[in-house]
């Protein structure tokens, strides 16, 4: 994944069981969504929906949405769940799969299963590194780290990094030795 001379500071993933708690959420997110497309596509096409007639008409369709659902056979309920086991499954391979590292002077991003993608941020063009921690994060120690850089990658966050402030604050750390080694200075 990077050059062997560099020293490693930090490997890292996105937490396991941080993942198996976000996939079932992301899933219920997408019924939301799929809830609510007719209305959202009735609004840009720029169709004026008073709010009552829109009320009106989520509940309309979420009572379709369930009286579907019930007069479905129970093999097509059936398929319906195998399909969101795979894909959520296939999220979490995914996920599982993206891995971090940090050096004296690189960031190293490798993602993907079947192709592989990896990207590298030097350091010294990383201009701001940011965590951020929701409640259930902060009840699995897990966060989002966001390093805001100068190059092409542009802003990358990594998601589910377990200790996500020690790894900010070692970002940084790592950021600005390698910047006053290569003679940068900082203005604030």
């Amino acid at each position: 994944m990077s050059n062997e001379r560099e020293k490693k500071y930090w490997n890292g993933g996105a937490n396991p069981i941080w993942l198996f708690v976000t996939w079932p959420m992301l899933f219920l997110y997408w019924i939301a969504v799929l809830l609510h497309f007719p209305l959202q596509v009735a609004r840009f096409l720029g169709d004026n929906v008073h709010p009552l007639a829109e009320r009106c008409f989520e509940l309309i369709w979420v009572d379709l949405v369930l009286a579907l659902m019930q007069k479905m056979p129970w093999s097509v309920n059936e398929h319906a769940l195998a399909l969101v086991v795979v894909l959520g499954g296939l999220y979490l391979i995914v996920r599982l799969s993206e891995r971090f590292a940090l050096t004296e002077d690189r960031l190293l991003i490798r993602t993907g299963v079947l192709f592989r993608s990896e990207d590298e941020i030097e350091l010294y063009r990383v201009m701001d590194v940011r965590s951020r921690r929701g409640p259930l994060q902060f009840l699995l120690n897990v966060g989002d780290v966001t390093v805001m850089s100068s190059d092409a990658s542009g802003t990358v966050v990594l998601r589910g990094v377990p200790g996500a402030s020690r790894v900010r604050d070692l970002i940084r750390e790592r950021t600005e030795e390698c910047k006053s080694r290569r003679g940068f200075r900082v203005l604030e």
